[in-house]
């Protein structure tokens, strides 16, 4: 269970919001998460630039553990449930990108190296 935590140390706004769609938090939101940061319930992002969000794996763990305290009728989840969720939106992340590449694969024979296009 730990496997996931050593694996991915980052996660994104996109895959932190999945979490807590999975763990049963209702409509959850980028919104409500702004929300919670406010409320120093879920910590500040590791990395924020104007296109990318990025939490550490630890913080959205404890994070999710405390917002859970919170509510106003709390959810009972534990730390071994928070890590399964994410290991289940990891794995639905890791498909996605998986499916993403072999349709460019199929469609358009290879996969550009990014920045070296024809000059």
């Amino acid at each position: 269970m730990q496997d996931i935590l050593k694996k991915r140390r980052m996660w994104s706004q996109k895959e932190v919001i999945a979490v807590a769609r999975y763990l049963g938090f209702d409509k959850f939101t980028k919104q409500k998460l702004l929300y919670w940061r406010d409320q120093k319930a879920f910590p500040n992002p590791a990395i924020r630039t104007s296109h990318l969000i990025m939490y550490r794996s630890k913080d959205v763990v404890n994070g999710f553990l405390s917002i859970a305290n919170r509510l106003k009728k709390p959810l009972d989840i534990d730390e071994l449930e928070v890590i399964s969720a994410m290991e289940s939106v990891a794995e639905k992340v890791r498909d996605a990108n998986a499916a993403k590449l072999r349709f460019y694969l199929e469609n358009y024979g290879k996969v550009s190296e990014g920045g070296k296009g024809n000059r």
